[in-house]
């Protein structure tokens, strides 16, 4: 019922959250040395006040009343949760959050190891830890050689 009368909000609500951590990925992609990228990156700076807005989204979704329990253990049961409109900006919204803290954390390492990492950064926003996993691999392949 509430895609029926809130369709395009959803909409906004959905490219909001998407878009919201682009400022900080594009700082730590393309002006990664800069002195405001270093001041504005980092893990506790947005991804606490992006938290303040997934608050308010269980706020609305108390508020709209809360999608029926999982009668079950079984996967449908667990992702029929999911189909609520308001539990799947709630879950996008985590998602991006913590690949913003996962990808700010890791550009501080880098920063540390004088390392620029674009692509791992990229990787880190689109698929969060796959990014990562690049991230370490690259890591090993540094210890292992030394560097």
């Amino acid at each position: 019922m509430i895609e029926l009368f809130a369709e395009e909000t959803l909409t906004q609500l959905f490219w909001i959250i998407t878009l919201a951590g682009a400022p900080f990925w594009g700082l730590m992609i393309f002006l990664p040395g800069k002195p405001y990228t270093r001041h504005l990156c980092t893990p506790y700076l947005a991804p606490p006040i992006f938290a303040l807005g997934l608050i308010y989204l269980y706020y609305q979704l108390w508020s709209v009343g809360l999608p029926d329990a999982p009668t079950g253990l079984d996967y449908s049961d667990q992702a029929a949760v999911a189909t609520h409109p308001l539990v799947l900006l709630i879950l996008w919204s985590h998602a991006q959050i913590l690949n913003l803290f996962l990808g700010e954390s890791i550009y501080i390492d880098a920063r540390k190891r004088k390392w620029s990492i674009p692509v791992e950064l990229v990787l880190c926003w689109l698929l969060g830890p796959i990014g990562l996993l690049v991230y370490a691999l690259r890591l090993m392949l540094a210890k292992a050689g030394g560097k």
